[in-house]
């Protein structure tokens, strides 16, 4: 069994992970593999801090890319390990890698796996624009069911396992997905576990691999709920099928996002964020549909 950290960055924040992975209990024999992408920062030196206490792995991929840098570790493994996958933003329950352990024994290597994610907000952010935001910052639950699943059950990139394997008959992570991608799409994990379900393998949920991910304050700001809707529908547009039908379908609700908001404007501010946040949705949409058919 082997962790998969990326990282691009963010020392301070990776620190905050790694001090909960002190508190863990940790499978035996488990190597916990740090991938930093981009330009090389102090993460190395970092690690040297927890080399005695942790088995941690250190690797720099030079290129600012997460699925690229995951697929750069994952191709490095010897066998057939189950990986699970964290962020640098996140804190780990003591019990979440032997609740992911003792999953793996119950189950076929057909599967993948993910836990709950508990949001903590650096600074609280209103209701009403909870829900323009993804899973990743409004938290994520199931039943409270071990290996509860349902047909293309979705986990967060920042709390999944699956096995080896399974990421390379995907041929690896989409590198046009995540951050990083020169699409700026969302969705690394979400075009990854796409592809594991349409090949029958089954999503399993553990409830007890619970992690609390760390939200910034900008995430709460509208110009970031605006760019992360542009970003998620750039994802939809490069899994839509960029037809003549599908394109002027967008266009059209394009059109009309964009008139609704300007006449509802006078109602109020929630009704114009709504509208708007559609209207960036449905442009990033058409920009990744373009993305798809001519690159």
């Amino acid at each position: 069994m082997v962790v998969i950290i990326p990282t691009c960055y963010r020392e301070d924040s990776l620190r905050r992970t790694l001090n909960s992975l002190l508190k863990a209990v940790l499978p035996r024999d488990l190597l916990i593999h740090v991938v930093e992408n981009g330009s090389k920062g102090r993460v190395e030196q970092l690690l040297c801090e927890y080399q005695q206490q942790l088995p941690l792995v250190y690797h720099h991929y030079q290129i600012a890319n997460k699925s690229e840098a995951l697929n750069c570790v994952v191709n490095k493994l010897e066998g057939n390990p189950l990986i699970v996958f964290f962020d640098d933003d996140v804190d780990i329950d003591s019990e979440c890698l032997m609740a992911y352990f003792d999953a793996a024994k119950e189950y076929s290597v057909k599967t993948y796996f993910g836990g709950p994610a508990f949001p903590v907000y650096e600074k609280e952010i209103e209701e009403w624009k909870l829900k323009h935001l993804p899973l990743s910052v409004r938290g994520l639950q199931y039943p409270n069911e071990f290996g509860y699943s349902e047909p293309k059950i979705f986990f967060l990139g920042f709390n999944w396992a699956t096995y080896k394997s399974n990421i390379q008959i995907c041929g690896g992570f989409d590198s046009r997905f995540g951050p990083g991608s020169s699409t700026q799409a969302t969705g690394q994990e979400s075009q990854m576990i796409r592809q594991l379900s349409a090949l029958g393998i089954v999503g399993r949920y553990v409830p007890r691999a619970k992690v609390k991910h760390y939200i910034s304050r900008s995430s709460g700001e509208l110009s970031w709920i605006f760019k992360r809707n542009w970003r998620y529908g750039i994802e939809v547009g490069l899994i839509s099928k960029p037809t003549y039908k599908n394109t002027v379908a967008v266009v059209v609700k394009l059109l009309w996002c964009f008139v609704s908001g300007i006449v509802l404007l006078p109602l109020g501010p929630k009704i114009f964020v709504t509208r708007w946040c559609a209207f960036m949705h449905k442009a990033g949409v058409l920009w990744g549909m373009k993305k798809k058919r001519w690159g």
